[in-house]
């Protein structure tokens, strides 16, 4: 069995094993903020790349070893069989290493002396005297933790929450692997109508779409492990025809997303035909057919917003989810104190609605005067937030 390490929003841990335990994949743990690790066999880079909504990057273990100097760390690194994941033309770049409480730490040795181990023993197995700089490049991670290091090959390539069909970008946009973490922790289901009342550029919204449709996250884009000598395009094939087979068109699904910004109604308009284009082109291409369903975007301030604007509403009741403006400009102070303000007012407008805002606003709560009933620290980028949930 291959040995995996997918990461995730630092708080979203919990979230990501369970899908992967629901994807049937094995010996799931985590022990390490923003890192879950699992094992599967030949097609789980394949599948877990494809089919994983709460995943920022899959890498493989190729190693796993202990090392207290540069000799043991070089010695360690040269053992690896690279020359079976790696073709003559690639470039191979460490690109990012990690230490910590080691002997190790300097993190620019490290890199120098992995990559020197790469090199090593390449340049011998293919009895060359260098390797490719002009190839299509692969990168390999350290993560060296109480003198243990983890080589991690980079399947993925662009981060996961780069699903393809975004090519406009609004204001400050939520990543999509995040929005899937707010779905699932909210236990979002296709049926419960959907509201968004600070949309942007549509990134919650469309993540919801896409999960209530079944809609494998990551059909729309290419991966890393493709330029990779383990990468069979048959196989490959296989697993992504049978995830392409589960899109389900013949669902009724509500959802609903506003902005009183023109321009961001006019993106996530944009955003959503691109999504659900990819989508039922891949269900063409196996010779299925279908269409998903509309998203509900509207023009509108967010305090003005009732049940009335949502059309085909047969319940009162259903989930707001949200990423309200921050306030991280002081010139933005004011204006974010008014909206969090009018929340509480917008709230009653859906009395029996569940209610969940992702904010890096520490004050957020406070300055609402809403008493929620969780709050999850949840890193967005390089954003200290919290999701706070009625």
């Amino acid at each position: 069995m291959a040995k995996f390490l997918a990461l995730c929003a630092i708080g979203g841990e919990k979230i990501l094993a369970n899908e992967l335990k629901k994807l049937n994949f094995n010996d799931v743990a985590f022990s390490t903020v923003g890192q879950v690790e699992f094992s599967g066999d030949d097609t789980s880079f394949y599948k877990s790349n494809l089919l994983l909504r709460t995943a920022d990057r899959i890498f493989l273990r190729l190693g796993y070893f202990k090392a207290l100097d540069f000799d043991e760390l070089f010695e360690g690194g040269a053992k690896i069989n690279w020359q079976d994941f790696f073709r003559k033309n690639t470039y191979v770049v460490v690109d990012k290493v990690r230490c910590n409480k080691s002997r190790l730490h300097s993190e620019v040795s490290v890199q120098k002396i992995v990559h020197k181990a790469i090199c090593d023993k390449l340049c011998r197995v293919w009895k060359v005297f260098s390797l490719s700089e002009r190839g299509e490049p692969a990168k390999v991670r350290i993560y060296i933790d109480k003198n243990f290091v983890s080589v991690l090959l980079d399947l993925s390539g662009d981060p996961l929450y780069k699903r393809g069909y975004r090519s406009l970008s609004g204001e400050a946009p939520l990543r999509e692997t995040v929005a899937a973490a707010l779905l699932q922790k909210m236990l979002y289901r296709r049926k419960t109508p959907l509201y968004d009342p600070f949309c942007g550029s549509g990134t919650i919204a469309i993540e919801a779409l896409l999960y209530a449709h079944n809609v494998p996250p990551g059909i729309g884009r290419h991966f890393a492990f493709e330029n990779l000598k383990i990468f069979n395009e048959a196989d490959f094939e296989k697993v992504r025809e049978a995830a392409v087979g589960g899109i389900s068109t013949n669902c009724r699904v509500r959802i609903y997303a506003s902005d009183n910004n023109s321009e961001a109604v006019a993106t996530a308009k944009f955003h959503s035909k691109r999504a659900c284009f990819v989508a039922e082109n891949a269900l063409k291409y196996i010779g299925g057919e279908g269409k998903l369903s509309a998203i509900n975007f509207f023009e509108k301030d967010f305090s003005a917003a009732s049940p009335t604007d949502l059309p085909e509403l047969d319940g009162d009741e259903g989930i707001i989810l949200s990423n309200p403006p921050y306030g991280l400009r002081l010139s933005d102070e004011d204006g974010v104190k008014e909206i969090y303000e009018k929340i509480p007012g917008f709230l009653d407008n859906f009395p029996r609605w569940k209610a969940g805002f992702i904010c890096a606003n520490p004050d957020f709560e406070e300055e609402t005067g809403l008493e929620f009933s969780g709050i999850q620290p949840l890193k967005c980028g390089n954003l200290d937030s919290a999701f706070f949930f009625l």
